[in-house]
């Protein structure tokens, strides 16, 4: 429940603790120290920057990594979809990504149904607009800067295929047929 609580804002790395003597606190508070230290601190100035430009906050930025982390693999491909996904929001589209869907409701994209994408809940941004309330995992530093430096496109639409390899699309009609 406490790393819920901190989810985004743990940083994602190898740790190596004790066996039988650490607790959930021990293993969140160094998690989160690594944040503050990889990404919080380092990273202030620019994230200040990039919040003044835009207009969004902090957890705008997790959101949106978090978002990128679940989505897509590459650097190039999540600097692709943060361009997408932004201007999304900035044009009151529906997000329309499974990973949101996929936190709440523990099914992969495969498996969810129509049903699945009409749920009620805040994480579904099939049927809510803008970010979905909070982060949906804990994201790397290279989805933190594709979020924070996204790559401008005139893509639409964007799916992963099996192997992770992402296809975009500027039609609905293109889309459909990927």
């Amino acid at each position: 429940k406490l790393a819920q609580e901190k989810e985004g804002y743990l940083y994602p790395e190898t740790y190596f603790f004790p066996p039988n003597v650490t607790t959930e606190k021990d293993i969140v508070d160094r998690l989160t120290l690594a944040f503050e230290q990889t990404i919080a601190k380092p990273m202030d100035a620019e994230i200040k920057d990039w919040s003044a430009r835009t207009g969004r906050d902090l957890s705008d930025l997790m959101t949106m990594a978090s978002i990128l982390e679940e989505e897509v693999r590459t650097t190039e491909d999540k600097k692709i979809v943060a361009d997408l996904l932004w201007r999304r929001i900035k044009e009151g589209m529906p997000l329309q990504v499974d990973a949101t869907l996929a936190y709440v409701i523990h099914k992969t994209s495969a498996q969810m149904t129509l049903a699945d994408l009409k749920k009620d809940n805040p994480y579904n941004t099939y049927t809510n607009k803008g970010l979905p309330p909070g982060p949906i995992s804990n994201p790397s530093k290279d989805s933190i800067l594709a979020a924070m430096n996204p790559t401008p496109n005139k893509y639409v639409f964007y799916l992963s295929d099996k192997d992770g390899i992402t296809h975009f699309s500027k039609t609905l009609d293109e889309h459909n047929r990927l």
